[in-house]
C-alpha cells in the first residue's frame, strides 16, 4: 500500500492474500484482478483497533463559526472570520445540542454536509444545495472535510474477516468514493461499515455478518450523507442499518440521502429487520426484498418492495419518529406463528411520542397477513401534531381467519388522538370476517374508499371517547 499512498494508485494481482495484521488502505485508486484478503487465521490480539481493513481519509479541520442562523433552504453561509474555502470543497455543520435532531436519543443531534458552489468573498460562500434543517449559529461547529477519495477498481475484492474482530471493512472520512464488486464476510459488529462519508457509490456489494455477540449488521451506515448502494446483505440483527450512534470528532448527527437497493435479511430468531432506519435518518430509502421486514424511523424515509416477516413477528415497523412523512409500497407477508395481540403486521407502538413535524404517511400495500389479528397497530403516545395523516391504499389478500383489528386508538392520557385516517383504496378479498376499526372519537375516517371499507359487511366501528 506504500505505492498507493505515494502515487494515488496501486495494483494487486489476482490471488488470495493471507493476512495476520490490520491492513490500512490509503485513499486513491486500487486496481487489480480477483483479490481475496483472508484474515480467518489471524490472531485477534494483533488487531488493537478491532478492524481488519480500514480505508480512511484525512481528519477534518475546524472552520470559523457562523455569523448568523440558518433557515431551511438557505444557501448563503457567512462566517465570523475568513474561511479559506474554494469552489468544490465540502464542509459540514455538526450540532452540539443533545436531542436537537430527534428526541429519542441524546446523541441524535443536528448536522449536514454541504459543497461550495461559489466563493462570494473571504467570509461568505454559496452552497450547491440549501439547508434541509434550521441551524442556530451558537449550536453548531463548522468543519472542512479533507475531500479524500477511494476507488475500488479490482475486478473483485473479497474480505474474509472473523467473528471475534469487530469490523471486517471500515470506510471513514471519505468523499466521492466508489466501492463496486466488493464481498465482505463476518465481523463481530458489522461486515461493512461506512462512517462520516459523503458521496459513496457501490454496485454489486455482498456483505454478510453472523455473530450475535453485539447485535450485528451486514452493512452499517452512520454519520453520512449521499450514499447509494446495491447488493445483497445479511446481518444477525439487521441486514443493513442506517444511523444510530454518534462518534466524536465533528461528525454530523443526521444521516440523509442514504439509498439501498437489493436484498436484506437477518437471523430468523434473533434478528430485528432485513433493513433498519434509526431516528437520525431522513430522505432515505430501501428498495428490494427484505426478510424479517423493515423498520422505519426518523422522517421522510421510504421502503418499497416485498417484506417478509419472521414467525410471529411484525413485518413493517415504525419507531424513533421525529416526523410523520413516510412512504411504503409493495407486498407484506406474515409467517409462521400468530403475532401477539399487542403487535400488528404493520406496527407503530409509540407514534408521535417525539415527533416535531406533521406530514402524511402513505401505506400502499398488498397484505398477506393471516397470522396477524391486528392488521395495523398505529397507536399514538403524546401526539402533539394536528397535521398528521395516515393514508391507506390496501389490498388485503389474506387476513386472520377469526379476528381482525385496525388498532388506531391513542395510548395513555397525554397528547391527542390520531387526527385523520384517509382510505384511498381498500380491497378486502375475504370479507367473511369484518374488520373492527378501533379508533378514538376524535379521529376522522374518510377518503374515497371509506364507504366501501367501512360498510356494515366489512367493518365494525368501535369508537372510544378520547381523553380531554
Amino acid at each position: 500500500m506504500a505505492r498507493l499512498a505515494a502515487t494515488g494508485r496501486a495494483y494487486l494481482p489476482s490471488g488470495t492474500y493471507k493476512l495476520s495484521k490490520p491492513l490500512v488502505i490509503p485513499p486513491g485508486v486500487l486496481e487489480g484482478g480477483r483479490v481475496t484478503l483472508d484474515f480467518r487465521d489471524a490472531d485477534p490480539a494483533n488487531f488493537p483497533d478491532r478492524i481488519c481493513v480500514l480505508v480512511k481519509g484525512a481528519p477534518k479541520t475546524r472552520l470559523p463559526d457562523l455569523s448568523g442562523n440558518l433557515t431551511i433552504g438557505a444557501d448563503l453561509f457567512r462566517f465570523k472570520a475568513p474561511h479559506g474555502l474554494s469552489a468544490g470543497d465540502a464542509f459540514q455543520l455538526s450540532g452540539t445540542v443533545d436531542f436537537a435532531g430527534n428526541g429519542y436519543r441524546h446523541y441524535y443531534r443536528k448536522g449536514e454536509i454541504f459543497r461550495v458552489e461559489h466563493v462570494v468573498d473571504a467570509t461568505t460562500v454559496r452552497v450547491a444545495a440549501g439547508c434541509r434543517d434550521t441551524y442556530r449559529a451558537a449550536e453548531v461547529e463548522v468543519w472542512k472535510r479533507a475531500g479524500d477519495r477511494f476507488t475500488q477498481a479490482c475486478t473483485s475484492l473479497t474480505i474474509l474477516g472473523r467473528d471475534d474482530i469487530k469490523l471486517s471493512l471500515r470506510l471513514a472520512a471519505l468523499d466521492r468514493t466508489v466501492i463496486d464488486n466488493v464481498r465482505v464476510e463476518r465481523g463481530k459488529h458489522s461486515a461493512l461499515s461506512f462512517t462520516d462519508c459523503f458521496g459513496i457509490r457501490g454496485e454489486n456489494i455482498v456483505a454478510r455478518q453472523f455473530s450475535d455477540a453485539h447485535e450485528g449488521y451486514g452493512i452499517l451506515v452512520g454519520n453520512s450523507q449521499d450514499v447509494r448502494l446495491r447488493g445483497d446483505v445479511y446481518g444477525y440483527f439487521n441486514g443493513i442499518a442506517v444511523g444510530g450512534g454518534l462518534t466524536k470528532g465533528g461528525k454530523i448527527g443526521m444521516n440523509r440521502d442514504i439509498h439501498f437497493e437489493g436484498t436484506g435479511a437477518s437471523d430468523p430468531v434473533g434478528g430485528l429487520s432485513g433493513a433498519n432506519f434509526h431516528g437520525n435518518t431522513e430522505y432515505s430509502s430501501y428498495r428490494g426484498t427484505f426478510r424479517n421486514g423493515v423498520t422505519l424511523a426518523g422522517n421522510k424515509n421510504e421502503a418499497h418492495g416485498e417484506f417478509i416477516g419472521g414467525s410471529g413477528r411484525s413485518v413493517i415497523r415504525f419507531g424513533e419518529m421525529h416526523g410523520h412523512e413516510f412512504r411504503v409500497s409493495g407486498v407484506a407477508r406474515t409467517n409462521g406463528a400468530d403475532l401477539k395481540i399487542q403487535h400488528g403486521a404493520i406496527h407503530q407502538p409509540d407514534y408521535g411520542m417525539h415527533a416535531r413535524y406533521g406530514g402524511r404517511t402513505v401505506l400502499d400495500l398488498q397484505l398477506h397477513v393471516a397470522q396477524a389479528t391486528r392488521i395495523i397497530w398505529w397507536r399514538p403516545q403524546k401526539l402533539s401534531r394536528a397535521d398528521a395523516v395516515l393514508e391507506l391504499r390496501l389490498d388485503i389478500v389474506e387476513a386472520h381467519p377469526t379476528t381482525r383489528f385496525m388498532a388506531l386508538r391513542r395510548q395513555g392520557s397525554k397528547g391527542r388522538a390520531f387526527p385523520s385516517v384517509e382510505l384511498r383504496q381498500f380491497v378486502l378479498r375475504d370479507d367473511r370476517v369484518p374488520i373492527r376499526w378501533w379508533v378514538d372519537s376524535d379521529t376522522r375516517l374518510g377518503g374515497p374508499a371509506a364507504a366501501n371499507a367501512l360498510s356494515a359487511k366489512r367493518a365494525i366501528i368501535s369508537r372510544a371517547q378520547a381523553y380531554k
